[in-house]
């Protein structure tokens, strides 16, 4: 949410956007992007993996972004 001053003496007036939600095919297409930039942007990707649910999820998500680039 974001607040937007009308004056130095008023309080901040909270303005709500849209809300776009999106599927689940664009989140993950939108993860990989990321993961990919910050690849091509010579960045380390470093983190812990449980093979719980979650770390399993991240792993997926690195091995997506790392085979889409050596395409």
């Amino acid at each position: 949410m974001q607040l937007i001053h009308s004056s130095i003496f008023q309080d901040a007036t909270p303005v709500a956007g849209p809300i776009i939600e999106l599927t689940f095919d664009e989140k993950v297409a939108e993860a990989v992007a990321v993961l990919k930039r910050q690849i091509l942007a010579g960045k380390r990707l470093i983190g812990a993996c449980s093979f719980g649910k979650d770390s399993s999820v991240m792993v997926a998500l690195t091995l997506m972004a790392m085979e889409q680039l050596l395409e």
